[in-house]
C-alpha cells in the first residue's frame, strides 16, 4: 500500500468490538499488512460499495442479508478469491453457531 504524502491527517478514534478486532487481525496476518492498512482498505472498499448503490445503506444491508435475492444481482460483485480456501480463518456466524 502506498504511503500517504504531505502532512499526515488527524487520527480518528474508532472502537471495534471483539469480532471486528479478530477479523482485522486475521486479515492483517493473512495479507501481511498492518492493521491500520487493513482498516484503510476496508473503509475504502465499504465506501466504494456504498457509492455503487448510490449511498443507499439499506440496499447494502439487504444485499448482504439476502444474497440470493434478485436485488443482490443488480450490482455484480467479483467472485471471491480462492485464497480463502488455503486459510479459511475464523468463522463469523451468529452466536452459538461455532
Amino acid at each position: 500500500m502506498a504511503k500517504p504524502t504531505g502532512k499526515p491527517s488527524r487520527s480518528i478514534p474508532l472502537r471495534l468490538n471483539a469480532q471486528q478486532k479478530e477479523r482485522v487481525q486475521h486479515a492483517a496476518a493473512l495479507l501481511g499488512l498492518s492493521k491500520q492498512d487493513i482498516m484503510r482498505l476496508a473503509m475504502g472498499i465499504g465506501i466504494e460499495a456504498l457509492r455503487r448503490v448510490d449511498w443507499n445503506i439499506e440496499r447494502v444491508v439487504a444485499d448482504a442479508a439476502f444474497p440470493d435475492e434478485k436485488t443482490a444481482r443488480i450490482v455484480p460483485m467479483p467472485p471471491p478469491q480462492k485464497r480463502a480456501a488455503q486459510d479459511p480463518g475464523p468463522t463469523y456466524g451468529p452466536p452459538g453457531d461455532e
